[in-house]
């Protein structure tokens, strides 16, 4: 077995080759991991424990540079995320050490939202003065750094002959070697015509400093530096009167609302509660393999918000700011799309099952009883006595055993209402009122909760919950369960998802006569499981007492078995030559006589892959093209399933935080049944904000983010900046 140095040697070689990372990256690893060694003092990977970790986070925590000044949370934080990457290598190699997952990133500083506006920008690049050199340099710099996107590094080494004024357009290589295209506003290309036809120097360089005498020497290196950028930026935010301010653009971030459930890699837990812990692994869509993942939380946000919109879709609903986006089919393929935008039939990718480890509480039974008492049962502080109500006796003496199993005492059970034929089983603790206190609470119906415990426990304490629940609130045809608590029921809504089993909570308004006569309306929640095969899951995996009279006859493929594939399928088949043939192919193969109209509505799955496998084997599969490549896949994962949007409410409430999350790789989030894209540049291109405004407002190392952010074509970048940089003035 290779000793760590040689493994850490291998590792960066594997970064370069395979992941090709810049040098500047390799470099700051190994400098990382070199650190980690020292101190570690171990010449095996298998020699690595938790307890050395630990010791290493303590040093890092307690070192200090040259000037004292101890390392930044943040700085800490990298040399984290490089040993857990080194360990991560290690494991996909075989080799035998400490898990990463174990190794949490520490809580990074807190950070002050504020915003640059419009007209201060616009102070800014208009701050440098004059038509001397520096001035016209200083002007054709601002203009380009904020209209283009680049780094600063990026910018430094921009030589003159690698740009067309005139077309406006440039290649840029950056991290990663990356190339992209970024654009020039006719602004920044007359600053920069005028900038370049005033120089007299021969330098390679775009950018040039410009010595005092204003003389030129013929082998000076004139490049300007990083720093050196930074010092004129600064200088010019002084002249503009935005000395001090933080730029950011978190108060036009797409964010949840505080009661939007996360689910994250062991538990489930609110938008409030994610932003407060120090939890840093959610679970994401990656949308290029459609596979799930742990994705890590790199930065949290959050801003007061007055306007929330509602999406209520197959039974599944979210509360979100207008400009939080989720995901749908286009015919770019699987896309994002404002809430402000989402109208009635709209589908949006949502989940049918989020796999989490959890771990044991409680026993399964104990689960259980807590179940049954959530939904029939009185807590009584005064006698310190558990009164819960059925009218069933058989349920009631069930429930009885399984107290004296956890107590050893009895509870009694009699005849409560004969008039009702009601019963009751009633039991005294004071022990096991104060027990049951702390993980749930029973008063008013309709404020009723699910334990925020049971979303860390395991499948199997899960299922026995579910199962007492059901017992209490459930029926005893298809699988419903009442409520006058939707949050109840969406809570279990969350955790049969985490089984696999797909249900629909739905609002039902009656007539109720009170006992002193009087008629009230009352508004009833019904979680129900409708599709086939989660009904099937749930009879086989729920050990409810009504289990055995459950009928599945009624249930019914749903409207998410449709994939709104329309367009994209309507373009494919545009794409086929004229009198191809396929049409008729098709026809022969799959019995369609009118493709036309089918095209034109959502397409189950079954149909879509039919459609799909024809146009592979039609002509040994020329025409089968990246957009069908697509389709299939989308088609072949069951796991993301399209609902269909039922409403959609804009609220208005008094102020309060709502919450965002920077989501590493996927960029997304599971929230509530939906798949979450956690964006909010594009907001600022919309405005009228340019990229690089975009980036230094983000406060990205690399441009290369905030485009990953955005999600935009060059085409519509062009049209961006075409829009909001060329307006007269």
């Amino acid at each position: 077995m290779a000793d760590l140095r040689t493994l850490k040697i291998q590792y960066l070689e594997h970064l370069e080759i395979e992941k090709n990372r810049s040098p500047k990256t390799l470099e700051n690893y190994g400098r990382y991991l070199d650190r980690f060694l020292q101190f570690a003092k171990v010449a095996k990977a298998e020699d690595l424990d938790d307890e050395r970790v630990r010791q290493y986070r303590l040093h890092l925590n307690r070192l200090a540079d040259k000037k004292g000044n101890p390392l930044m949370k943040v700085t800490q934080n990298y040399h984290v995320i490089a040993l857990r990457n080194f360990l991560k290598y290690l494991a996909k190699r075989g080799v035998q050490s400490v898990s990463a997952e174990k190794i949490e990133l520490g809580r990074g500083e807190d950070r002050h939202v504020t915003f640059l506006e419009h007209n201060e920008l616009d102070r800014l690049l208009k701050a440098p003065e004059g038509e001397n050199l520096n001035a016209l340099r200083d002007r054709a710099m601002l203009r380009m750094l904020f209209s283009t996107g680049m780094r600063v590094s990026e910018l430094c080494s921009m030589d003159r002959n690698k740009i067309d004024v005139k077309r406006g357009e440039l290649s840029v290589l950056g991290k990663g070697r990356k190339i992209r295209l970024v654009f020039l506003s006719d602004d920044a290309k007359d600053y920069i015509a005028q900038y370049l036809a005033k120089r007299t120097d021969v330098d390679e360089a775009l950018f040039i400093r410009i010595p005092k005498s204003g003389k030129f020497g013929g082998d000076d290196n004139l490049r300007l530096t990083p720093r050196s950028i930074q010092r004129i930026v600064q200088k010019y935010a002084i002249k503009a009167g935005i000395m001090g301010k933080h730029v950011s653009p978190h108060t036009l971030r797409h964010c949840l609302h505080k009661e939007t459930r996360v689910f994250l890699d062991q538990e489930i837990c609110s938008a409030l509660t994610l932003f407060q812990n120090r939890d840093t692994l959610v679970k994401s869509m990656d949308f290029e393999n459609l596979t799930i993942l742990n994705s890590e939380v790199q930065q949290k946000f959050s801003h007061p918000a007055t306007d929330l919109i509602q999406i209520q879709a197959d039974g599944h609903e979210l509360t979100c700011t207008p400009a939080h986006r989720l995901f749908t089919i286009s015919s770019k393929g699987v896309t994002e799309i404002e809430a402000r935008n989402i109208r009635t039939g709209t589908h949006l990718a949502g989940i049918s099952c989020v796999k989490q480890q959890g771990k044991k509480i409680l026993p399964a039974y104990v689960w259980r009883i807590f179940g049954y008492i959530l939904g029939d049962g009185i807590i009584s502080e005064r006698n310190h006595g558990i009164h819960i109500y059925d009218k069933d006796i058989n349920f009631l003496k069930y429930y009885q055993r399984l107290f004296v199993k956890y107590s050893g005492k009895e509870p009694f059970v009699r005849s409560y209402n004969n008039s009702l034929n009601s019963f009751v089983l009633r039991f005294y603790s004071m022990d096991f009122v104060r027990f049951i206190r702390s993980y749930i609470s029973v008063g008013v119906a309709k404020y009723k909760r699910v334990p925020r415990q049971i979303f860390q426990a395991t499948d199997h304490e899960i299922r026995y919950f579910i199962a007492g629940l059901y017992d209490a609130e459930g029926n005893s045809g298809t699988i419903k369960m009442f409520s006058s608590s939707k949050e109840l029921l969406k809570d279990v809504q969350m955790l049969l998802l985490r089984l696999g089993v797909d249900s629909h909570v739905l609002r039902r308004n009656r007539k109720v006569r009170l006992p002193q006569g009087k008629i009230i309306d009352h508004t009833i929640y019904t979680l129900h499981v409708l599709e086939r095969d989660s009904q099937k899951r749930f009879k086989k995996l729920i050990p409810t007492l009504k289990r055995n009279i459950l009928l599945l006859k009624k249930a019914k493929k749903i409207a998410y078995d449709k994939i709104p594939a329309q367009a994209l399928i309507g373009q494919l088949l545009e794409s086929l030559p004229k009198r191809s043939g396929f049409h008729e192919y098709l026809q022969k193969k799959c019995g369609m006589k009118h493709l036309k109209r089918h095209v034109k509505l959502a397409l189950s799955r079954n149909l879509l892959l039919k459609i799909l496998g024809c146009l592979k084997q039609f002509r040994e599969g020329a025409y089968f093209s990246k957009t069908a490549e697509t389709l299939e896949k989308i088609a072949l994962n069951t796991n993301i399933i399209w609902l269909k949007v039922k409403k959609v409410t804009r609220i208005k409430i008094p102020e309060q935080q709502v919450f965002d999350f920077g989501i590493d790789q996927t960029h997304n989030l599971i929230t509530d049944g939906f798949i979450s894209h956690n964006s909010y540049a594009t907001d600022l291109l919309r405005n009228g904000a340019d990229i690089r405004s975009v980036q230094a407002m983000l406060g990205h190392s690399s441009v290369t983010t905030t485009q990953i952010y955005t999600h935009v074509t060059d085409t519509q970048l062009r049209e961006i900046h075409k829009k909001f940089h060329d307006k007269k003035k």
